[in-house]
C-alpha cells in the first residue's frame, strides 16, 4: 500500500546531519528510468551539444564541478576537463567557474574570487552584466 502519494518524505534523527533529509527527500521522488535514460543516451535523441554549442552567441557562464573517474563505473560528474576544454573551442564566449561542489553545484554559490577563465568573478559580472549568460551542464 502506498501512503502519501506524491508527498516528499522526511528524514529527522538527531544523530543525522541535516543534508541527510534531502537525500530522503530526493530518493522519495528518483525515476530510474529516468536515470538510465541518462546513461544509455535515449535522453538526448537526435540533440546535438556541440551544434547546439556552437549556435550560441550569447555569453555563456559554465560552472564545472569536481569529476573523478572510477574503473567500475567511468565518469563521475557531468564534464571532465576534456569536456570544459571542447565546449569553449565551440563556444570562445564561454567562460569556465571552477567549483569544488559536488554535483549540486548550486549548494555553493561562487566566492567573490572564483576563477574564471579570462579573470576573477568581479570581471565575470560585468562581462555578462548587461546580457543574461546562459548557463548549461552539458555531455559532449
Amino acid at each position: 500500500m502506498i501512503r502519501n502519494r506524491g508527498i516528499a518524505h522526511e528524514f529527522q534523527a538527531w544523530w543525522a546531519p541535516a543534508s541527510f533529509g534531502d537525500l530522503f527527500r530526493s530518493l522519495s521522488m528518483f525515476d530510474p528510468d529516468f536515470a538510465r535514460a541518462f546513461v544509455d543516451g535515449r535522453i538526448y535523441g537526435e540533440f546535438s551539444h556541440a551544434e547546439a554549442l556552437s549556435r550560441i552567441c550569447v555569453p555563456i557562464l559554465l560552472m564545472h564541478a569536481r569529476w573523478m573517474r572510477l574503473d567500475a563505473y567511468g565518469l563521475v560528474g557531468a564534464m571532465d576537463d576534456d569536456d570544459v576544454r571542447r565546449a569553449t573551442e565551440l563556444a570562445p564566449q564561454t567562460q569556465v567557474w571552477h567549483s569544488d561542489a559536488n554535483h549540486v553545484i548550486l549548494r555553493y554559490p561562487p566566492p567573490d574570487n572564483a576563477g574564471c577563465r579570462g579573470g576573477g568573478n568581479s570581471q565575470l559580472r560585468s562581462s555578462v552584466s548587461a546580457r543574461s549568460p546562459a548557463t548549461m551542464s552539458v555531455k559532449i
